[in-house]
């Protein structure tokens, strides 16, 4: 039994990707009998009980001062972290290394409190997809479509093993159990799965901070005239700051419902015929259900994927979200609305992901 901590936090300022990307790799680990650790800032009770759940071992920290990625904050934060792993020590000297591997997944952190951590652990993973910052790791994992270890060289050390590409996407082992249903439905089509409607899925991440579910939420409600009937699911976790607005606007609906914390992403994705979202964690889990998918970002680093995704026509981008229109949307989905279109995006989406990322990264690793 190897003992492994993570290092991840989750927030309605950061959201929780982070979190369930590290979830979805601890519940491997703990099916291998492993003992796993949070080291973690969490907002939410409810994902504090997630965890749990799992039986996961949760140590809570508060918010270090001082800006992300920056020094004293990474200062601060390990010392945290270190006096939650074990009561200080006279010589302030951990002799004995806790923790096999520690997991980090944590865009304010890189060699600075990698450093200050050296003593709690005897490897290092890190998952990142960002590539602008130095590492002390043993292994890197970065599952973003299209990424070369080049991206990664000159910011790790020699011994670092580079995992790098959508052969190495964190799935959450729910979706195996719904592939198989949705290769049936997706090789049927549109015409034939949804004679009379379509079934829409918006997932514009845990938080959605912009509240930009709403602003599709209003330009569909104008287009419903336009095509044929559709219905509408849009998926929030409880820490969305707009969620009681969407609620409201939701409530009496008779073609769009609001799903706050749904047990399982992968049965929404599986109903779904088209679906709205930011290119975030969700766009690999649409891919490997082989749903057709219109993307909006609403961050920088978002691009990259969507840029990707496009070109492989795994998905069809529409850039950022303030430069959305009603007509825009309309023509994304007139386009997907068309059948050789439709499976030539089914068929894109299943070529990206198989599923096999989290045992290839096990099976490279020390958690093998």
């Amino acid at each position: 039994m190897a003992k492994i901590a993570f290092r991840v936090d989750a927030s309605s300022k950061i959201g929780a990707g982070h979190l369930f990307r590290c979830l979805n790799l601890a519940k491997r680990l703990l099916s291998n009998g492993n003992d796993v650790t949070f080291l973690t800032l969490l907002e939410s009770e409810e994902h504090q009980q997630l965890l749990r759940r799992h039986g996961i071992r949760v140590l809570n920290l508060v918010e270090a001062s001082g800006d992300l990625i920056n020094k004293d904050w990474q200062l601060q934060d390990a010392s945290q972290c270190s006096r939650a792993i074990s009561p200080p020590l006279d010589n302030d000297t951990v002799t004995n290394k806790q923790f096999d591997l520690i997991v980090v997944d944590h865009y304010a952190i890189d060699h600075h409190w990698q450093k200050l951590m050296v003593n709690y652990y005897k490897e290092l993973l890190v998952i990142d997809d960002l590539a602008n910052r130095s590492h002390l790791a043993n292994y890197l994992v970065d599952q973003t479509l299209g990424c070369v270890k080049a991206n990664y060289q000159s910011l790790v050390p020699n011994y670092c093993q580079l995992l790098v590409g959508s052969e190495y996407i964190i799935l959450n082992p729910d979706f195996a159990n719904y592939r198989s249903k949705a290769l049936v439905k997706r090789a049927k089509g549109l015409a034939k799965t949804n004679k009379d409607k379509i079934n829409i899925l918006i997932s514009m991440g845990a938080c959605d901070p912009d509240n930009i579910s709403q602003i599709l939420y209003d330009s569909l409600k104008t287009l419903r005239q336009r095509f044929r009937q559709f219905s509408v699911v849009i998926v929030l976790s409880s820490l969305a700051p707009h969620k009681s607005e969407l609620l409201n606007k939701t409530k009496n609906s008779d073609w769009c419902q609001l799903t706050i914390n749904p047990s399982s992403m992968a049965r929404l994705m599986l109903d779904a015929d088209i679906a709205i979202g930011t290119p975030g964690t969700t766009s690999w889990e649409r891919c490997f259900m082989g749903l057709p998918s219109i993307l909006l970002q609403d961050a920088d680093n978002q691009r990259v994927v969507a840029n990707h995704l496009a070109e492989q026509q795994a998905a069809i981008n529409l850039g950022h979200y303030k430069t959305l229109t009603t007509e825009r949307l309309s023509r994304a989905l007139t386009a997907l609305l068309d059948e050789n279109t439709y499976k030539r995006q089914v068929n894109a989406c299943l070529n990206i992901c198989d599923g096999k990322g989290i045992e290839r990264i096990i099976n490279k690793t020390a958690m093998a």
